[in-house]
């Protein structure tokens, strides 16, 4: 397992926003999460669904996750990823839910009602419009998924 405590410095903040958003004080919640967006560039809203198993690296730096996002387990998540919903007419609006043991590699995006898979890997730079699959490689955009070659690729990171 890497360390990935270093991470983890805008987490007290979202810890923070968060307990302020579950009790209804959501002008607390607001004004902490304009703090981390001021210092990180982050737009983590206090409602979202993650717990201290998700890490986002570099301390979240240009991160954004949409308030309905939810995180199943362990994941990392490194910088300038976005998690947002479909804005394409015609296209049911919800956000990702993302499994456990999930890498997502740095500039990507996740974008619409899609779930990504146990296991999974996201390279840098990809756009995620459907669903990944448990234990596969997503790329490119458009993207394409393949199966892992090797766990280890994620195992890594646990």
């Amino acid at each position: 397992m890497r360390n990935t405590k270093p991470h983890t410095k805008y987490r007290t903040l979202w810890n923070l926003a968060s307990k302020a958003h579950k009790a209804g004080q959501h002008r607390v919640s607001s004004r902490i999460e304009a703090l981390i967006r001021l210092r990180w560039g982050a737009d983590l809203p206090g409602g979202v669904g993650m717990d201290d198993r998700v890490v986002l690296m570099h301390n979240a730096l240009g991160v954004v996750i949409h308030q309905r996002t939810r995180f199943l387990g362990r994941a990392v998540v490194f910088q300038h990823v976005t998690f947002g919903d479909s804005t394409r007419p015609g296209e049911e609006q919800d956000a990702p839910t993302i499994g456990d043991r999930v890498v997502i590699g740095a500039n990507s995006a996740v974008l619409g009602p899609v779930a990504i898979g146990e296991g999974a890997m996201i390279a840098a730079g990809t756009v995620v419009t459907k669903d990944v699959p448990a234990g596969h490689l997503a790329k490119g955009n458009p993207m394409t998924t393949k199966p892992l070659p090797d766990t280890a690729l994620v195992d890594q990171w646990f």
